[in-house]
């Protein structure tokens, strides 16, 4: 049953706004792109995301393009795979692959398990990042 304001009741188990869970979903999508910033980052060895620099913008170089990044920009970056990371501990190991594919790409899983499984497994997921983002 839904609210006038397109929001799910708060009755049903694990229900969440669809702003958020589309808010989870883009960035589930947007996953591969962040890790790979905090890890280029971290690889440069220009920043050391722990600490507090005095440099405002992290400048990065990656297949012959320099690319400046708002140091902001990259610790939010590592905050949001962090938080990805943690939730996808809720998912079975062997599910964690397809279902990081189902969600980003919106394909279709391989056989590894039934279609009602991915589904559960799918929305514990989008749940439990929601909590990790401390959305809900």
């Amino acid at each position: 049953m839904k609210r006038e304001d397109n929001t799910l009741y708060a009755f049903k188990r694990n229900a969440i706004p669809k702003e958020v869970y589309n808010r989870c979903v883009w960035l589930v999508r947007d996953y591969d792109r962040m890790k790979n910033l905090v890890m280029t980052a971290e690889i440069s060895g220009q920043i050391n995301l722990g600490k507090v620099s005095k440099s405002r913008e992290v400048t990065l170089i990656a297949d012959d393009s320099e690319w400046l990044f708002p140091l902001d920009v990259v610790r939010q970056a590592k905050s949001d795979v962090e938080c990805v990371d943690r939730a996808l501990l809720v998912v079975p190991e062997e599910l964690r692959p397809g279902l990081l594919d189902m969600v980003s790409h919106r394909g279709k899983t391989n056989d590894a398990a039934h279609e009602n499984t991915w589904k559960r497994w799918k929305k514990r997921f989008i749940y439990e990042l929601a909590e990790e983002l401390r959305l809900v």
